[in-house]
């Protein structure tokens, strides 16, 4: 991807996301052209490994355990952007609902939405 600010990367997550902003962990001023993309809370730490094996300067994740896996970020030198849980995994539930319904049509299937708990000052 085109090289840019964590800052400004950030920003552009919140926004495609529809989130009125996001957190993020590095320096804002990093430049960033690669960027690893984990949904949910699958550990953190595995998603930095990876990203960092890959060469990324950033990962997006749904959510982490603050006290372990935004320290080992910084330990580690990765930038971290947490773009919520409900932000980051309700599209696939949206997705996989409609998948559903399509292959058991007998089957009563109802996507339920959640509200995105994240307000931002």
């Amino acid at each position: 991807m085109p090289e840019q600010p964590l800052r400004s990367l950030a920003a552009d997550i919140a926004e495609k996301l529809g989130k009125p902003g996001i957190r993020f962990v590095g320096d804002p001023e990093r430049k960033v052209t690669r960027i690893s993309l984990d949904w949910g809370s699958i550990g953190a730490i595995g998603v930095i490994e990876r990203a960092l094996s890959h060469g990324c300067q950033a990962a997006l994740i749904g959510e982490v355990v603050e006290w372990r896996d935004l320290e080992f970020a910084r330990d580690s030198g990765m930038a971290i952007i947490t773009g919520g849980h409900c932000a980051t995994e309700t599209p696939g539930m949206q997705a996989f609902s409609t998948w559903l319904k399509g292959r058991m049509p007998d089957m009563v299937v109802e996507y339920i939405d959640t509200v995105d708990p994240d307000h931002f000052a």
